[in-house]
């Protein structure tokens, strides 16, 4: 439950503050989650399979009270410094979450429900991230029956990491520049260019990895592209409430993948069945990005109201 929050939480906060260069800082923040998951995994090594294993949990349970830490002092006194100009921030001299909630943009909850824009991004989302988890789960056993060893194959999906990262800022920099749609459909398409690497090359290591690079991207780039597109095609005046049902519907959808690929896999004795699936459903959810037409102006809707 507290994971579930943690997009909603964030992506918030950063939607309210940042507004010409949006993209980079979601980028950014989102970015933390795996930096904190490569590192903690490298300091907890030292506890696992000793006689202190215990012990890691202790450490574990400091992050969150860290995070407490910058929530009550380190953004306070964020708070205080707005009235410093930042070529960041929006043009507002006023924190957003000081200012009066009427003016706060956008559609509401039930307007956004009725809108065409919010079910395609929930479907083009659903058909990427299913195809990502798929890839997550399989690379290393697909690596192996292509007939790599296991520690080659382990080897390949270590570029999972930074390439999520990169993917990430990446992604943030080219929504402040381009039309967003355009970024998600170059960034979400990737993984249909990686599952084409897989079926069809040789398993040489530096190809392998080049097709994983190309899923990991786009795993990185998912999830800042969805809370940039919700803050500009629905405004934030109900910014929290249709993130959460976006990326709780997507996280719903997607998480199927392990049951309807395991009985595949078993059934054919082959990953090819699969990453024939995965070219065409990414290639097809990356597609649909390109169907959201332009941004609307709420600015010219509240003057003209």
């Amino acid at each position: 439950m507290g994971s579930g929050t943690l997009l909603i939480t964030w992506t918030k906060i950063v939607c309210d503050k940042f507004e010409r260069q949006r993209g980079l800082a979601l980028a950014i923040l989102l970015s933390g989650s795996g930096v904190v998951s490569t590192v903690s995994l490298l300091l907890l090594a030292g506890y696992v399979g000793t006689a202190e294993w215990q012990q890691g949990f202790f450490f574990l349970g400091i992050l969150p009270l860290a995070t407490l830490l910058v929530c009550f002092f380190a953004m306070a006194i964020s708070n205080s410094s707005w009235n410093q100009p930042s070529s960041l921030l929006i043009d507002s001299a006023e924190p957003a979450n000081d200012r009066d909630p009427k003016q706060l943009t956008g559609l509401s909850y039930r307007e956004t429900l009725r809108n065409r824009q919010f079910w395609t991004i929930i479907v083009a989302l659903i058909l990427v991230v299913f195809v990502v988890v798929a890839m997550i789960i399989n690379t290393v056993p697909m690596l192996v029956q292509k007939g790599l060893s296991q520690s080659d194959a382990t080897l390949v999906f270590s570029a999972f990491g930074l390439a999520l990262v990169a993917g990430r800022l990446a992604g943030g920099f080219f929504l402040d520049r381009f039309w967003g749609p355009l970024v998600a459909f170059f960034a979400l398409v990737l993984p249909s260019i990686g599952c084409l690497i897989f079926l069809l090359g040789p398993p040489d290591i530096s190809l392998m990895v080049m097709a994983t690079v190309l899923v990991s991207v786009a795993a990185g780039a998912e999830f800042d592209i969805l809370a940039y597109l919700v803050s500009k095609y629905f405004g934030l005046r109900s910014y929290a409430t249709v993130f959460g049902t976006v990326s709780g519907t997507v996280a719903l959808g997607s998480g199927t993948a392990p049951l309807l690929i395991g009985p595949l896999i078993d059934a054919t004795g082959s990953y090819d069945g699969l990453l024939l699936i995965c070219i065409g459903v990414a290639a097809l959810g990356a597609s649909l990005f390109l169907t959201l037409g332009p941004y609307p102006d709420f600015e010219v809707a509240v003057t003209r109201e």
